[in-house]
């Protein structure tokens, strides 16, 4: 089946090689060859294809043949040689499953065996190699001739329904998505099966812990082993139900000489609990191990019919991990023709599974080697699962703790871990406050604020501040007390702020267009004391609290006092709403200490100067504008306020930078991809922080391309603005990098345990910027803060993330964008990245619309490049289908794509819910974006025909044209039936790839062509 997946690919190819010191006779070893082919029919045998199923042709002695390829070569290039030679496909409808090479060199000859593994097991290698060793010297010395009578082959199995029926009862229910690891890339939707190997020896103290658990609780080592690969599996997400391959030799007694596959694959089933003590695990691995064995003789295949795939339609039902244990091979003291012998590894480069495990042990100590896909992992993330498989099997010592409990990290996972923790016992860092009045007090003639035409000194803002400060303590705000704000950014607004701060109060900022109800909320819910607005309120707007006219203040202004900037660093310094998953915006109260610690990492950070500008460009109700403004007002720099016409005209925003000299920017990459890119090349040499939600890897590239100095930023207000950063560099991959100072970082479990590197779970955050919690949300502030793996407060911030191996740490959505589609868990931000990841996409959002048939609720909105393109809507929404159907299995590809801008809400970010509401043209509801809406009348009968032939193999009468085969119950093999009779009916032959890239008759009818028999 794999084979007709990837036709140009040795997916089941295996190798048998060896070094010989010296030369052999070319023509001797080919007529050895012959005797031990002439023994074994499975090496004589052909499968061509016979009503739509492969069938077993055995070739008399005298018809088998096969050809020995002798080659010259040098020793530096005859390994690359003999993995090509063992990787190519066979023909199987044509020749037998085994071709053999020798390859010639000074130092000696290379011989190498590639079978098809239908005619190949580990069993299978030692006999071959035996018998082609003996008939050689035989040959060689002119002794008796090597026999050639054919050997036994193995006896089908008699036929077991109690067997059958104990396989189809322990995998009954089994849930396919539980078989995923949470760690590696989505499955492909058509496979290479590419692989790879890699070697890892255990530790001594494994190694030790491994016997020493075997004696005591009186099993195997294997099973010990086994116990520790579903633990590890467990661990990394699968399960708690797991179904793990395990091979078991089916030869009898009397069968031990017979050469071929000769193994069943047992899925052993087992519910790893973690709360149960790790002694029972093993026993229990152990007892399903045996009853399984027991029943080996049930081929694989038999207990397939009307299973669910485990993932991908071209998968193997039931499990997606292997696992073999056998003795370490004792090293050959063998010769050919009186040379010796060396046997070699040699790999064909492909991997029929995620991941199989095969522990080699001895009396020397034991191996790791671990296959797989590299499709699905990076090389980093299986040494990642080796070390931590080491570290299971050492934590096996001492008591029978349970088995959650036994330790699972490695040395580097915690080496990683301890990096994502900045917290020091340094000084915290000076509040906001005191650092902006002794700015004004050292340079109170320098311009702190432009504001349109007009430049502001830092003695006019702390004049105008006092003069805040003044009004406030004559309304009777102090201590502890709250003022709203409601002014448009500029110098009225700065004052405020520090006016509220030295009065001792926290501001509440709220921004002049939001709506009224929602405005009167914030004030009623956070019992403000008094509002301070610039401008006049809509006329009946009924507000909780007395109203000051803040321009009115500032131009009254009389006051000569200096700012102190003396405030509580445990105080609150301001509370800002954010919108909440119920739809009721929550108060967030964050300390001065909270925000102290942001602004002090980015002034140590980009050594922020007197000299610097900000551009203040954010709404101040988004809690990102407070950087803007106290960053370069706490060492002396300049604010320049941005009008809010800047966030959507790239050319204004820029030649403001210009005129003024900024040097430093801050946007969410929304507003940047939205705004118009002329005038882009004024960004170099400026630094631009860059957060609120994920960037992607086309706009940074773009922005790296102006010159400019590109900082990624992370972080949700409940931590004080951004927790964590990266500077990217042209190439690199997008990550959110490290924590600022101060501040420590984990991916938790759903139990709240930490995570180590390369698994995904939630964010949390926990040091100095962690808030106070939220305004009069007890319940909230409980359920939301708690304490982390060590003891010390947290904040779960609901994103998704983990932690990469180079110690980044790496966003991947939210939590609470998890859907389920067709029965397969979905996070909805990594099909966002995978849309983002095209090179012409600036901004891409996935929702999950409820309006929509279910087949089609995916529904994908795609900002696209459109520079220099004269493509069409059809042909961008085509292409983006191509880069995501080869990126997504086939659940997550989305229904719709639908181009243009994105919506953003006030903060700059994505406005989901907009997109959840947005209608579409009616004319594309219910068609898939790569659906055609005519066709032919030819097309139309082999539409019609490839529905009754689904139909009748499928046994659904059901089957309508945009079903798709494998969503509707189909598998590979029905699939090769399924092509077979399409074939004999319309005389073109079809690929199993054919169908997974067209898998409704719709879509399929467009390659059968125009000619119907």
């Amino acid at each position: 089946m794999l084979q007709r997946l990837a036709p140009e690919a040795g997916v089941s190819n295996e190798a048998l090689a060896f070094r010989v010191g010296g030369r052999l006779d070319a023509a001797l070893l080919a007529e050895a060859l012959d005797c031990v082919v002439s023994r074994h029919e499975a090496l004589r045998t052909l499968f061509p294809e016979a009503h739509g199923e492969p069938a077993a042709v055995v070739l008399r002695p005298q018809e088998a043949r096969v050809v020995l390829d002798v080659h010259e070569t040098d020793e530096s290039t005859v390994h690359e040689a003999m993995q090509f030679f063992a990787a190519r496909p066979f023909p199987l409808e044509s020749g037998p499953p085994l071709r053999v090479g020798l390859w010639r060199t000074e130092g000696g000859d290379y011989c190498c065996l590639a079978f098809h593994h239908l005619a190949y097991d580990a069993w299978t290698a030692g006999i071959v190699f035996g018998e082609l060793r003996d008939a050689y010297e035989a040959l060689r010395t002119g002794g008796p001739r090597p026999p050639r009578e054919p050997v036994p082959a193995v006896r089908e199995p008699v036929s077991d329904p109690a067997a059958l029926a104990y396989w189809r009862s322990h995998i009954a229910g089994i849930q396919a998505a539980e078989q995923r690891l949470a760690m590696g890339r989505p499955d492909p939707q058509r496979p290479t099966f590419a692989g790879a190997v890699r070697h890892h020896r255990l530790s001594p103290v494994a190694v030790a812990a491994t016997r020493d658990a075997a004696r005591r609780w009186k099993v195997t080592e294997s099973m010990v082993h086994l116990a520790a690969y579903y633990l590890l599996l467990a661990r990394h997400g699968a399960g708690p139900d797991l179904v793990v391959g395990v091979s078991a030799d089916v030869r009898g007694i009397t069968d031990r000489q017979a050469v071929g596959y000769h193994v069943n694959t047992l899925p052993l089933r087992l519910v790893v609990d973690l709360t149960a003590p790790v002694g029972e695990l093993v026993r229990r691995v152990g007892e399903v191990f045996l009853t399984g064995l027991g029943h080996r003789h049930v081929p694989y295949e038999a207990v397939l019919p009307g299973l669910e795939t485990v993932g991908s339609s071209w998968r193997t039902p039931l499990f997606r991990h292997m696992f073999n244990y056998r003795p370490v091979p004792v090293p050959l003291d063998a010769q050919m023709g009186g040379l010796p012998v060396e046997l070699l590894g040699v790999k064909t480069g492909y991997s029929r599974h995620d991941l199989e495990f095969i522990v080699e042990s001895g009396d020397k100590g034991a191996n790791v080697q671990a296959v797989y896909s590299t499709e699905i992992f990076e090389d980093a993330e299986i040494e990642a699962l080796q070390l931590r498989y080491d570290a299971i099997l050492a934590g096996l010592v001492g008591d029978d703790r349970p088995a959650g409990e036994v330790r699972w990290w490695s040395e580097r996972d915690e080496r990683i871990a301890m990096a994502g923790d900045r917290t020091s016992p340094a000084p915290p860092a000076t509040p906001v406050a005191t650092a902006v009045a002794a700015a004004a007090r050292a340079a109170g003639d320098s311009i702190a604020l432009v504001d349109g035409p007009t430049e502001y000194t830092y003695g006019e803002l702390a004049a105008a501040a006092a003069t805040v400060h003044a009004r406030l303590l004559q309304a009777g705000v102090g201590p502890g007390g709250l003022v709203a704000v409601c002014a448009a950014r500029g110098f009225g607004l700065a004052a405020a702020t520090l006016g509220i701060w030295e009065a001792g109060a926290a501001y509440l900022p709220l921004h002049p267009e939001t709506p009224e109800e929602t405005l009167a909320f914030q004030l009623r819910d956070s019992a403000a004391d008094l509002l301070l607005a610039d401008e006049v309120l809509p006329a009946g707007f009924e507000v909780p609290c007395p109203v000051l006219p803040l321009a009115q203040i500032l131009a009254a202004q009389d006051v000569r006092s200096e700012l102190q900037g003396v405030v509580d660093p445990a105080a609150r310094s301001y509370v800002i709403y954010t919108s909440g998953s119920t739809g009721r915006p929550k108060g967030v109260e964050l300390s001065h200490a909270n925000l102290a610690n942001v602004v002090a990492h980015f002034r140590e950070s980009l050594l922020a100067s007197p000299a610097d500008a900000m551009l203040w460009l954010t709404a101040f109700s988004f809690d990102i504008s407070a950087l803007e403004l106290f960053l370069p007002l706490s060492c002396g720099g300049r604010v320049v306020v941005a009008p809010d016409s800047a966030r959507a005209d790239m050319a204004e925003l820029v030649d403001l930078a210009t005129r003024h000299d900024v040097r430093l920017l801050q946007a969410t990459p929304t507003t940047l991809a939205t705004a118009a890119r002329i005038g882009w090349e004024a960004l170099s040499g400026r630094t631009l922080l860059c957060g609120g939600e994920p960037m992607t890897e086309a706009l940074a590239a773009d922005l790296l391309r102006t010159g400019c100095r590109l900082i990624n930023v992370y972080g949700p207000t409940e931590t004080a603005i951004w927790s964590t950063s990266a500077e990217l560099r042209p190439g690199a991959e997008v990550t959110v990098g490290r924590p600022v100072r101060e501040t420590a970082v984990h991916v938790a479990a759903p139990d709240g345990s930490a995570l180590p590197p390369g698994l995904a779970g939630e964010v949390c955050i926990g040091g100095a910027g962690v808030a106070i919690g939220y305004l009069n949300r007890p319940d909230l502030t409980a359920d939301r803060f708690r304490s982390d793996p060590s003891g010390r407060r947290c904040y779960r911030t609901g994103d998704r993330g983990r932690w990469r191996f180079d110690g980044r740490l790496e966003l991947l959505g939210r939590t609470d964008r998890q859907v389920k589609i067709r029965s397969h868990r979905l996070e909805l931000g990594e099909v966002e990245s995978v849309f983002a990841s095209h090179p012409r996409v600036s901004a891409a959002a996935v929702v999950l619309r409820t309006d929509m048939p279910e087949q089609s609720r995916l529904v994908a909105f795609v900002q696209w490049d459109k520079d220099g393109a004269d493509s069409t809507d059809d042909t961008l929404a085509r292409t983006l289908w191509d880069h995501a159907r080869g990126r997504l299995p086939s659940y997550a590809l989305p229904g719709r794509i639908v181009l243009g801008s994105l919506p953003v809400n006030r903060s700059g970010k994505v406005d989901y819910p907009a997109l959840a509401r947005v209608p579409l043209p009616a004319e594309q509801r219910g068609a898939a974006p790569h659906r055609q809406d005519t066709v032919d009348s030819n097309e139309q009968e082999a539409v019609q025909l490839i529905v009754a032939l689904w139909r009748e193999v499928l046994e659904d009468p059901s089957i309508e044209d945009t079903d798709n085969f494998f969503l509707a119950g189909g598998h590979s093999m029905v699939a090769v039936r399924m092509l077979s009779r399409l074939a004999a009916a319309t005389g073109v032959r079809l690929t199993l790839g054919d169908l997974l890239e067209a898998p409704t008759p719709a879509e399929l009818a467009g390659r059968v062509g125009t000619e119907v028999r």
